[in-house]
């Protein structure tokens, strides 16, 4: 299994984590993502994502572009939601903060190891 991989599972791993977070918080007023289509979202997203990291495992071009920018999109919505936790005071927003600190950490290792030039 190459880095970009595993590194690409734990940055999904991490915005699923996230995307948890902000359901156990009180920032769910904010974000409006129901509770019903929570479990939908986050399975969606681990197969899109698995799918174009194993397009990324075979060294597929178009999975490697996709991904960058489906990890740029999980990385502003990362920081999108640290701004407004810690904007917020109010209870449960520590945990969004430190996962969204966590996710954005391990997206740019993926961008790090996905884009490294090996000499």
């Amino acid at each position: 299994m190459k880095e970009g991989v595993r590194d690409g599972l734990l940055a999904v791993v991490s915005f699923c984590a996230v995307m948890l977070a902000v359901q156990s918080s009180t920032l769910i007023d904010v974000v409006d993502i129901p509770r019903d289509n929570v479990l939908y979202t986050i399975l969606s997203t681990v197969a899109i994502n698995g799918v174009l990291l194993y397009g990324y495992q075979r060294d597929w071009l178009v999975a490697k572009l996709v991904l960058s920018l489906l990890f740029g999109i999980h990385m502003l919505s990362s920081f999108a939601l640290v701004a407004i936790s810690m904007s917020m005071n109010a209870t449960g927003n520590a945990f969004v903060l430190m996962t969204g600190l966590l996710c954005m950490a391990m997206t740019l290792g993926w961008y790090r190891s996905a884009f490294s030039v090996e000499g």
